[in-house]
């Protein structure tokens, strides 16, 4: 079967769904593609084909390396706000401890600071296993 295409016969077979393709081409760039046949038996249309579905593949991997890339950002900044927020509780414990040294006592308000300083480190350390395993999981996905 014949149909026109552009100006241009193709011959199609039954169920064939491919079409022809013509293309400009440098002389040096087609003695590399002659090259790769040579090399590899193939002809033109499959070692084409074949660079066409390994460069898709790159960039396929190229895109998912930047949207690791960006995941990881946002899982440093909650890990930095973890760090930070950790650094806040052990600058209040520290105050506290410095009352106590100096009254030789601790406060009621000092007792529940620090145990209200216990509960948040918890909490953060709960949070950053948390944010931890969803990075490893999606590192094994990929």
């Amino acid at each position: 079967m014949k149909t026109a295409n552009n100006g241009h016969n193709q011959r199609q077979r039954k169920g064939d769904n491919k079409e022809r393709f013509a293309l400009r081409i440098d002389p040096r760039d087609r003695g590399k593609l002659d090259s790769l046949c040579k090399q590899t038996g193939w002809s033109r249309a499959k070692v084409m084909i074949t660079i066409l579905r390994q460069a898709e593949l790159e960039e396929i991997e190229n895109h998912d390396a930047r949207e690791m890339e960006k995941e990881r950002d946002v899982l440093s900044e909650a890990f930095d706000g973890i760090r930070a927020e950790v650094r806040r509780i052990g600058v209040n414990v520290n105050q506290v401890a410095a009352v106590a040294n100096r009254d030789g006592r601790v406060t009621q308000a000092g007792m529940e600071m620090i145990q209200r300083a216990s509960r948040e480190i918890n909490e953060l350390t709960h949070e950053a296993m948390r944010v931890y395993q969803e990075m490893k999981t999606r590192d094994a996905g990929r």
